[in-house]
């Protein structure tokens, strides 16, 4: 009886994987869409103050930018932690500057800006990692989204697209490609749509894999240049 009774019991734990692994996707979809943006404005911001402060640092004016610079790096790079976080990457410590509040005089803690090595750190993220790191994220999320939606609603679009007597349907060169006089045996459109469907299901069913590793790889990245030793996890999380 309990071997009969025994899958019913599953299946509401197969939907509430299921609901859990879509919420997850979605928090990380929430996280991968925007960080092209988000690091192409930080590394422009950072790398402009930077570049002019290294150019006039004999002068104060050039000291000032670049502290700005590494200010702007560490709050981008918290940002970037705090986004992570929401992204379900609780791993990652939220960065707090181990700095002594009772500290006295702004310029001891302007010299603490230029002399702690978390915020070259965060520099290093802002300017150069994350730019890098979401360039290729933001690349393979879009494509993969393009070619998941795309081929899942390709029997919807496809009758809309422009010139239709065109012979560069997906079927009709693969059929070329595998054999040269097969392209007749098929018939186009239905077997366009079916292709492009497959394609498209393939894509989606494998989305939350993508967007889980292209986050691990965004939290490997700020663990390493984010969360250094001058850093500790905040008491409030």
């Amino acid at each position: 009886m309990s071997n009969v009774v025994q899958p019913a019991e599953h299946r509401p734990e197969i939907g509430r994987r299921v609901l859990r692994t879509l919420r997850r996707m979605l928090s990380e979809l929430g996280f991968l869409l925007p960080s092209l943006p988000i690091a192409i404005l930080g590394c422009s911001l950072i790398v402009s103050l930077f570049a002019v402060g290294v150019g006039t640092v004999l002068t104060f004016v050039g000291v000032f930018l670049l502290i700005g610079a590494l200010v702007a790096a560490r709050w981008f790079g918290m940002v970037e932690v705090a986004r992570l976080r929401l992204a379900g990457r609780r791993d990652v410590p939220q960065p707090t500057p181990a700095v002594n509040g009772a500290e006295a005089g702004v310029v001891s803690r302007l010299k603490r800006v230029l002399t702690d090595r978390q915020y070259w750190s965060s520099l290093l993220h802002g300017a150069i990692l994350n730019p890098m790191v979401s360039i290729f994220s933001w690349t393979v999320t879009v494509a993969w989204l393009a070619v998941g939606l795309g081929g899942a609603s390709h029997w919807i679009w496809s009758q809309y697209a422009p010139d239709p007597e065109r012979d560069s349907e997906l079927s009709t060169v693969l059929a070329n490609w595998l054999q040269p006089h097969a392209a007749g045996w098929v018939n186009a459109a239905a077997a366009d749509d079916l292709l492009w469907a497959a394609a498209g299901a393939a894509f989606l069913l494998t989305l939350p894999l993508v967007t889980r590793g292209l986050v691990a790889l965004h939290a490997f990245a700020a663990r390493g240049t984010l969360a250094g030793s001058r850093l500790r996890p905040s008491a409030t999380h």
